[in-house]
């Protein structure tokens, strides 16, 4: 049989939490380089208690996202970093905190008074070359700084040894065949390229460097024994050579598969097959779509 009238009475204790006071709170956030983490400084939050807290903030610019991060608070300061990987696309920018909460708690502090802050993100580049820009002929005696000349990119250009770290490079250095070399622009605002440009120098002849001599001595004596026209196979491998003799009668004919010529006839006979002393005349084609033929002569001693 149930009792009636009965009563019973408990103790609720019940504490209340302030509000976190960011009264003061100032951002700082120093203008950076894209590619580089976005540090963010909190300071001047002197009414607040050392504790955990988390944040939520927006950034608004060329790319906007919003996030949350934990921080510490000590002595009215906070630090802390967002990666690189939020920040592409240079331009100016605008950080704002939406809410301030104790980490052990809910309550959140009055952000009325808290102004965004702004900074900008600047370019950085990997610088460009012209087209050929590592071309270079022997007589040039090309240097570090003779790449840097052949870059479109504004800024200080350094150039390395290696993609990543490397040595240094002296603009007065001489450049190697066939070697990498690395370049590095230092923009204006003093932004370090993230990617370095490779360039692979090619020194070889070149047109000016295409020597045909006067004459020749096929005497045996393993001096001049030719009519070796220096260059001619690397700059212009599908050329054609047909020598001729006074009446116009074509003694050689070769390409770059053919013995030079060596004063003896090898598409008709005069005597032995062996040219007597005296001048012949060439003719040099390039076979290459635009340089057109060359003619001259030549003097053949022994």
């Amino acid at each position: 049989q149930p009792e009636c009238n009965l009563s019973d009475s408990a103790e609720v204790m019940v504490s209340f939490i302030e509000n976190p006071n960011v009264s003061g709170l100032e951002i700082n956030i120093l203008n950076l380089c894209s590619g580089q983490d976005l540090d963010i400084s909190l300071s001047n939050m002197i009414l607040l208690l050392d504790d955990n807290y988390s944040i939520s903030y927006t950034i608004t610019g060329p790319d906007s996202f919003s996030g949350m991060i934990n921080l510490i608070v000590t002595n009215g300061n906070a630090n802390f970093t967002i990666s690189n990987n939020s920040l592409e696309n240079p331009g100016i920018y605008e950080f704002n905190i939406t809410a301030f909460l104790n980490a052990n708690s809910n309550c959140t502090a009055d952000l009325s008074t808290i102004l965004p802050s702004s900074f900008e993100v600047f370019e950085t580049i990997t610088p460009e070359i012209l087209v050929d820009g590592n071309f270079f002929c022997p007589s040039d005696n090309a240097t570090i700084q003779d790449l840097s000349n052949n870059i479109t990119s504004s800024g200080t250009i350094e150039w390395y040894s290696a993609p990543i770290g490397g040595t240094l490079l002296n603009v007065d250095d001489i450049l190697i065949d066939g070697e990498s070399y690395f370049a590095s622009i230092i923009t204006d605002n003093g932004c370090v390229s993230i990617e370095r440009l490779e360039v692979i120098a090619n020194i070889g002849p070149c047109e000016e460097d295409l020597i045909i001599p006067d004459g020749f001595s096929p005497n045996g004596d393993t001096i001049n024994d030719t009519f070796l026209i220096r260059n001619l196979e690397e700059l212009y491998p599908n050329f054609k050579l047909t020598i001729y003799n006074r009446n116009g009668n074509k003694l050689y004919e070769g390409d770059i598969n053919s013995p030079l010529w060596n004063g003896t006839t090898t598409t008709s006979r005069i005597g032995s097959g062996i040219v007597p002393v005296g001048v012949y005349f060439y003719i040099l084609e390039f076979n290459d779509g635009i340089k057109e033929a060359v003619q001259g002569r030549v003097y053949l001693s022994r």
